[in-house]
């Protein structure tokens, strides 16, 4: 074991040494022909600014830190992150900076907030993260939509675009979520399995739905329902909805039977 903590920690030394050895090197050197060819810094800061977000995700500042490893990588990355946009959208004139941060915040909020969120079960007692975790899809998807929104609104002041329909059709696609999520808080001693197919066989509503919103507001018609399988070029919407919705139903049902099976059982 203390042989492979050493040569664990000699390869984790090597990976940080190389790494900020390379980075260090791609600095200097664009550092000297900026200066050589155009007499003055002007694209050296784009590979300053590279090379530091680059550090941040490959060997990471986490090296110097014991504890809140987890957070400090989010927020080292997203500020060098930031920091890069800034520089090239400054260095390009095209500033584009918040519609690149808005989106990046966007990614890193869905990627990383369930990963924050279930670690707290190493600090909360059992109960007290139990309460928490039934409001846990409710929080997600309602956060979601409002960064996603923020998005839109940030996107509409450089390019214009139809932003009421967007919105509509964006709190139309979370709105599934958000209902998952209120239903899990309504049905929150059932058995899980119980729960999931009842999330399904109300997700047959939100499909058929969502047909009618996007042709509705893009097309500006209503949808064709027609089932034809002869003639899949015509009523594709009509036959796609109908497999997706026999598959749906039928593993919904299921899964609602076998947990009252597996209940009665106990």
């Amino acid at each position: 074991m203390k042989s492979e903590a050493n040569r664990y920690r000699k390869i984790k030394n090597t990976i940080f040494y190389v790494s900020s050895l390379c980075y260090i090197i791609a600095i200097l050197t664009c550092f000297i022909v900026n200066l050589a060819v155009d007499h003055k810094l002007s694209w050296f800061f784009i590979v300053f600014t590279s090379c530091l977000c680059g550090f941040t995700f490959i060997p990471t500042i986490t090296r110097f830190f014991n504890k809140y490893k987890l957070i400090i990588f989010i927020l080292s990355t997203l500020l060098s992150m930031f920091l890069l946009f800034l520089t090239c959208s400054i260095y390009t004139r095209n500033y584009w900076f918040m519609i690149a941060t808005m989106s990046v915040v966007l990614g890193y909020f869905l990627l990383f907030f369930p990963i924050l969120f279930y670690i707290q079960r190493r600090y909360l007692k059992e109960q007290t993260f139990d309460k928490l975790k039934k409001f846990f899809i409710l929080i997600y998807a309602i956060v979601l939509l409002i960064l996603t929104c923020l998005l839109i609104i940030v996107i509409n002041n450089y390019y214009q675009i139809n932003i009421y329909n967007s919105i509509y059709i964006t709190t139309y696609s979370f709105s599934i979520l958000i209902i998952i999520g209120i239903i899990r808080l309504l049905l929150n001693k059932m058995h899980i399995t119980t729960r999931i197919g009842v999330d399904l066989l109300l997700s047959i509503g939100y499909f058929y739905g969502l047909s009618y919103v996007l042709t509705y507001l893009i097309v500006g018609s209503k949808p064709i329902y027609t089932i034809d399988f002869k003639e899949w070029n015509t009523y594709s919407n009509g036959n796609t909805l109908f497999i997706v919705t026999v598959i749906l139903c039928v593993v919904g049902v299921l899964l609602i039977i076998l947990s009252i099976f597996n209940n009665r059982k106990k």
